[in-house]
């Protein structure tokens, strides 16, 4: 068995949560739209999430981009809107 192994002895499974949240900012940026990624791990009691705002950590800011309702339908435009979110 795995725990009988000298190689786990007092390891621990812990596993990553990701988030993101679409967020506007107005201020100094035009009112564009960003997604923002956030990284946790997963077995923080909860007495400590709430606690300390130290749970989560951003690990990306992802701009989206605008374009004029000209080129909302340019095939070159709709791929690299594609591409950025998938």
């Amino acid at each position: 068995h795995c725990w009988q192994r000298p190689e786990t002895y007092r390891s621990m499974f812990i596993p990553i949560i990701l988030g993101s949240d679409k967020t506007t900012v107005l201020v100094a940026t035009g009112n564009h739209e960003y997604y923002l990624m956030y990284m946790s791990i997963g077995n923080i009691q909860n007495s400590m999430c709430h606690a300390h705002g130290d749970a989560l950590v951003l690990i990306a800011f992802l701009a989206t981009p605008k374009t004029m309702k000209e080129h909302m339908s340019d095939p070159m435009f709709q791929e690299f809107h594609c591409q950025l979110f998938h």
